[in-house]
């Protein structure tokens, strides 16, 4: 019985790795491939933003809050778990929420140059708090051309994987 249990919870592990696989592959083909136009008309890219704010949040990790500047009159669906994409240049919307894993990076003739990664804390409208994975700034940050990408959330199979071995 125990090595059932066993066989199928390796099983389980083995299922978990192919999906993991499937969507890295997806999230490549799909969305790191485009150019910077193409993921702003998907909506997993704000570029240009503003950095309206910057300072160190709990735990002494540093944070920006940005603002973008373009595609503003395009509307948001934030917290939704299901993103719609109507028509419409003006009813498209964005695919970041609260919780998703971006990166921050500098744009140099039309390629992403320096970034970091963070996570969002929260949107409101047209502005984006984002924690930052580090306990510095970078020191790019004012130099002006930057954006922010939706990554790839590999935390979600870390925490099963996890959980299963337990």
């Amino acid at each position: 019985m125990e090595d059932k249990i066993q066989a199928e919870l390796l099983d389980h592990i083995r299922l978990l790795h192919l999906e993991h696989e499937a969507e890295i592959k997806f999230f490549e083909i799909n969305i790191a491939s485009k150019s910077l136009n193409e993921k702003r008309d998907l909506g997993v890219c704000w570029h240009p933003v503003v950095v309206k704010d910057q300072g160190f949040s709990i735990g002494d990790y540093a944070y920006l809050i940005v603002e973008r500047t373009k595609d503003i009159d395009k509307v948001h669906q934030f917290n939704a778990y299901l993103i719609v994409e109507r028509t419409k240049d003006i009813d498209k919307v964005h695919q970041f929420k609260a919780g998703n894993v971006v990166s921050v990076g500098i744009w140099k003739m039309g390629s992403k140059k320096d970034t970091i990664k963070g996570v969002i804390d929260y949107i409101h409208k047209n502005k984006m708090k984002i924690i930052l994975y580090s306990k510095d700034l970078p020191e790019w940050i004012s130099d002006g051309g930057i954006g922010v990408d939706l990554l790839i959330d590999e935390r979600t199979f870390r925490e099963m994987e996890f959980s299963t071995k337990q």
